[in-house]
């Protein structure tokens, strides 16, 4: 599953259960449930007692089929689910999971036998006897719910007048689409049927076999037997689909395939492009065939629904429909990376797959090192690398809480699922830590070690241990028990440096510490085996060296004389903070390496936020280098200037605050304009999004040009350059009135693009008069919008020093009805938003008094609330400390 952007609302740095009452199926059912089925002969035996959470190992699938009657316009379906078995040990019941299914009954060896309910959507079949040791059969019938609202589970969406049903089971939602036993761990071939109507597609992982008609308009849909995969892999869709050619990829000429709504096949045209060059990629990495028969390419309604289904992946349609005049970098990048990372996983997660949810990071950490590096390769052009030092950087910021979490964590809740999918310390953090190992070990010995633990573990399952006994193998003990210190603990270390020459002779003194504020005790006293390199010597000649750092304080030799140039952090590769000292900005200094200078400047930004450095020396720092002729240095030096927090300031500093970035950047931002130039680099043309983000809503001139964009997207959305209409939409809804709400909303409940329908949801929570941004709220509650969308209008308030209090109080009066429409993910991401919106004492201990309570209800909420809330406190703690600075910085303006 790809990574989710995360929703920073309030920090100092920083750019689904039951179902409705099921309709009756058509008569042309072809799965009528059984009426009321005599169960087995009491006993007098009690019932099994169900297991605590995980399932017990005493029964095994060995093999799987699911015979599926869907109609997409329906509110459920029906099912039988059939398993092959292995009796390990004697046993009265077998136990496996279920949620929402209703209806149900079973036989077991072709007996009836009775289904019990017990806790965590787990089922028991119980015979008339004890199952003895040995193979058995289970048959299980059963109806389940086809969501409308959480996308969990098998899901429906409307486009025009047709209806479409798709899947969605990671983590642990198969079991509300069929019972089964839904761990990891079970890895098995599957085998499914479908019976839909006769004008509908159905496909799923593996090819389709035959297709027969059936009475009623119907027709049977048999697929052929999967290669062994987990139950969250299962996947597949339903509905009248236009189906659009790819032509072939890779070294087995695999066929390509999109699986689209009707009357969208001509938006893959750069989709049909990118996809057969990102298999051979993948393909000369892991020096490896495509594992699958074929590649079908399902859109799926939601950017969340991306996710590495083999031979059927799902990708966003916000994502891979793209209007041939909109294919800007922007998109083609996006689809690129994100199609990279779900393909990547077909062999990090699908053809080797962890074990069991302690490992999500061998899935996720891994495809998200590797879509930095593939992406790179596939259009160097797009510097894609840099992106991986930002992600990098946010990772440590996360990292630097005393709420983080470790990569590898015990998993013994549904709660501690859905936490290991955490953003920045699974992906990456996981990531940024095997690119530190990457470049440490060397790439090409590396890549040795990827390939020979894949092969090593092809079609099965893996835990740490066996990641690390594979390193060890090609790279030495070293190098894996290094690898475990990152992995299991949390927190980023910093290193300081301190030079020392005698003579000749040059040394470093090293030392190692946890990240964190001063004052604030680091309580598991960490210490990493941190490989450090530098590069050091004179301005014109330097060379890199690397020690491993195990201790919390060593002395290492620096080869050749005495240096006048040392960066700490040779390539900006390094998972660790570099202790800034005295000198801030050297490294960051012109003639760099760019990554080592944007890694420099996020160290300089850490090391204030922990009060280390002076809020009026960054400040200098980002305006010395915000015109940089190195635009990405210049982009990453302008969003230093939000250490002000802009948003959290008192009105007369706010105005000061407004002046200061009008004579700091209106000149270029008036220049650089709406509209892209002939010649205008990527690069620029992300700066001049900043800029006029940044600008435009002060400036007469350029706001002017965000009406007349406004209104030409309002008549023609493929008027407008897709990569600026946010930015002009979002300008002129902050200062527009009631016609101009009421033209939006028009927009965006007629639309049927889903893209744009949320991009309109955006602009209606950028209205700032109080009454209209009252009445985008309330679209929440109504049925005009989908919550998946309108939930938009939401996130931008919060973001909106003038609305979010308003938006707070509004939230904290709905919460409940709004969690209740949403997936825990998705409720965990707007938990953790609220939780940092505040920036101050009184509402950060009223936000946590109402949040707590309902976060304990919510998987994966808890740890995300805690660390939002840590945030909120570093927020109030920095700005009581440097209001003093605050007020000498903005005295200039």
């Amino acid at each position: 599953m790809q990574r989710h952007s995360v929703v920073v609302v309030a920090s100092w740095f920083a750019f689904s259960c039951g179902g409705p009452t099921p309709a009756p199926l058509p008569r042309a059912s072809v799965l009528p449930l059984p009426a009321a089925v005599a169960a087995p002969p009491a006993t007098a035996l009690r019932d099994p007692t169900p297991p605590a959470f995980r399932l017990p190992g005493d029964v095994r699938p060995i093999r799987a089929e699911l015979e599926l009657t869907i109609l997409p316009d329906q509110e459920h379906l029906d099912g039988i689910a059939r398993f092959e078995l292995d009796i390990v040990n004697a046993t009265p019941a077998v136990w496996l999971h279920g949620a929402d299914l209703t209806q149900l009954s079973a036989t077991i060896g072709g007996q009836l036998a009775r289904v019990v309910a017990g806790d965590d959507d787990v089922i028991g079949v119980v015979p008339s006897a004890p199952l003895a040791a040995g193979s058995s059969t289970l048959e299980i019938r059963y109806r389940a719910p086809i969501d409308r609202e959480r996308s969990r589970g098998v899901y429906s969406s409307k486009e025009g007048a047709d209806w479409y049903a798709y899947t969605m089971f990671e983590a642990i939602d198969a079991r509300r689409a069929f019972p089964c036993f839904d761990e990891p761990g079970f890895k098995i071939p599957w085998q499914l049927t479908f019976h839909v109507r006769r004008d509908h597609v159905a496909l799923a992982n593996a090819p389709v076999v035959s297709e027969h008609e059936e009475a009623g308009g119907m027709k049977r849909v048999e697929i052929a037997e999967s290669k062994p995969l987990p139950s969250y892999l299962v996947a597949f869709v339903v509905g009248p689909f236009e189906l659009v050619e790819g032509g072939v990829a890779g070294r087995a000429r695999t066929p390509v395939r999109f699986i689209v709504p009707r009357g969208r096949g001509a938006e893959t045209r750069y989709a049909r492009e990118a996809t057969p060059r990102v298999v051979t990629l993948l393909e000369d990495y892991f020096d490896m065939p495509y594992p699958y028969e074929k590649l079908d390419v399902a859109v799926v309604p939601r950017y969340w629904g991306t996710m590495e289904h083999p031979g059927i992946v799902a990708m966003g349609q916000t994502l891979t429909l793209i209007p041939p005049d909109q294919e800007t970098t922007s998109r083609k990048k996006a689809y690129a990376n994100i199609l990279i990372h779900e393909l990547a996983h077909y062999w990090f997660g699908d053809v080797v797959t962890m074990a069991w949810w302690n490992d999500t990071w061998l899935n996720e950490a891994l495809a998200s090192w590797l879509d930095v590096k593939i992406t790179d390769q596939f259009e160097p052009s797009w510097h894609y690398g840099d992106d991986g030092i930002a992600i990098a950087n946010a990772a440590m910021n996360t990292d630097q809480l005393l709420a983080a979490r470790a990569m590898r964590q015990p998993v013994d809740s549904s709660e501690a699922i859905q936490a290991s999918f955490d953003n920045d310390t699974t992906y990456g953090k996981g990531a940024a830590v095997l690119r530190m190992f990457e470049e440490w070990i060397g790439p090409d010995r590396f890549q040795s070690f990827i390939r020979a633990y894949i092969r090593r573990h092809a079609w099965g399952t893996a835990t740490a241990d066996d990641f690390l006994a594979a390193l060890t193998a090609v790279a030495g003990e070293e190098k894996a028990t290094a690898f475990r210190t990152f992995l299991e603990h949390p927190g980023v270390p910093v290193i300081d440096m301190k030079l020392r020459c005698n003579g000749d002779t040059a040394t470093l003194d090293l030392a190692q510490r946890r990240s964190l504020p001063a004052g604030v005790q680091d309580p598991s006293a960490s210490t990493w085996h941190v490989p450090v390199c530098v590069r050091h010597g004179s301005r014109r000649h330097q060379q890199r060296q690397c020690w491993l750092l195990t201790t919390p304080e060593a002395v290492v030799a620096l080869t050749g004389p005495c240096p006048t140039v040392i960066v700490p952090n040779a390539g900006g590769n390094g998972y660790y903070r570099s202790a800034v000292g005295e000198r801030l900005g050297d490294s960051a200094r012109r003639g760099a390496p760019r990554r080592e200078r944007i890694s420099a400047i996020d160290d300089a930004v850490a090391a204030w936020k922990h009060g280390q450095v002076d809020l009026v020396a960054l400040l200098e720092l980002a305006l010395r280098l915000h015109d940089d002729p190195d635009e990405r240095v210049a982009l990453r030096a302008t969003r230093v200037l939000w250490a002000l927090a802009p948003d959290h300031l008192a009105e007369d500093h706010h105005r000061r605050y407004v002046r200061m970035i009008v004579k700091t950047f209106g000149a270029r931002a008036r220049k650089l304009g709406w509209q892209r130039r002939a010649g205008d680099g990527d690069d620029r043309h992300d700066m001049r999004r900043l800029l006029l983000a940044v600008v435009a809503d002060h400036d007469p001139k350029l706001r002017e040009g965000a009406a007349r964009l406004t209104t030409a997207f309002l008549r023609d959305p493929t008027s407008v350059p897709d990569d600026i209409a946010d930015i002009a939409l979002s300008v002129a809804a902050a200062r527009g009135d009631r016609t101009l709400f009421d033209q939006v909303l028009g927009k965006a409940t007629s639309a049927t693009d889903l893209r744009l329908r949320r991009r309109l949801s955006r602009t209606l929570g950028a209205f700032r008069d109080p009454a209209l941004a009252a009445a985008a709220r309330e679209l929440l509650l109504a049925p005009e919008l989908d919550l998946r969308e309108s939930l938009h209008v939401l996130l931008a308030q919060l973001l909106d020093r003038r609305n979010r209090y308003d938006a707070w109080r509004w939230t904290r009066d709905h919460l409940p009805e709004l969690l209740a429409r949403m997936r825990d993910d998705e409720s965990s991401w707007l938990i953790a938003a609220l939780g940092e919106t505040p920036c101050d004492r009184a509402h950060r201990d009223e936000t946590s008094a109402w949040l707590t309570p309902l976060a304990e209800k919510i998987d994966g909420a808890r740890n995300a609330l805690a660390q939002s809330l840590e945030r909120a406190d570093r927020c109030i703690e920095i700005a009581e400390r440097d209001l003093p600075a605050v007020r000498k910085f903005l005295a200039r303006y």
